[in-house]
């Protein structure tokens, strides 16, 4: 077999390994850029949070309120907005009480995607935990203490 032959197979191997038709070899790595999310569960209720940990649903818009269709794949670009379904007590003090928590369950939030964030399948719906932290902020109607809820 010539040196050509043996790099076009090995060119096939690799292509057959990004595209999911071949195993890993061992010690291979996984070029799965976006695997699928697991259904760890059918309602948020079911998932206790711990610590300053927020838990949200994420509200896509494929298009803006003036008509225009937005591209796909944007929604993977800048801050996610979402709904808050689920919060930790916050974070534990020295005298043993809890810090208050900056959301609360029904807030219209927008967040950064942050290495601390976790996605997840809930109900068939996408779902982020994220530290309070990483809440940029909160939709208010009106200056009023009730949010904005839209989908």
């Amino acid at each position: 077999m010539s040196r050509q032959q043996e790099r076009a197979q090995q060119r096939k191997a690799r292509q057959e390994r990004l595209h999911g038709r071949a195993p890993i070899p061992s010690g291979g790595i996984a070029l799965n850029s976006k695997p699928a999310l697991k259904d760890f569960a059918s309602t948020p209720a079911e998932i206790e949070l711990l610590g300053d940990l927020v838990m949200m649903r994420e509200i896509r818009q494929d298009q803006t309120e003036g008509g225009i269709v937005l591209p796909e794949g944007h929604h993977d670009e800048g801050p996610r907005r979402g709904v808050v379904v689920n919060v930790g007590p916050g974070l534990m003090k020295e005298d043993d009480s809890y810090s208050p928590m900056n959301c609360r369950v029904g807030d219209l939030v927008y967040m950064q995607f942050t290495r601390q964030t976790l996605a997840m399948q809930i109900g068939g719906e996408a779902h982020f935990i994220v530290p309070d932290s990483a809440i940029l902020m909160k939709v208010r109607k009106g200056g009023t203490d009730s949010p904005v809820v839209t989908d």
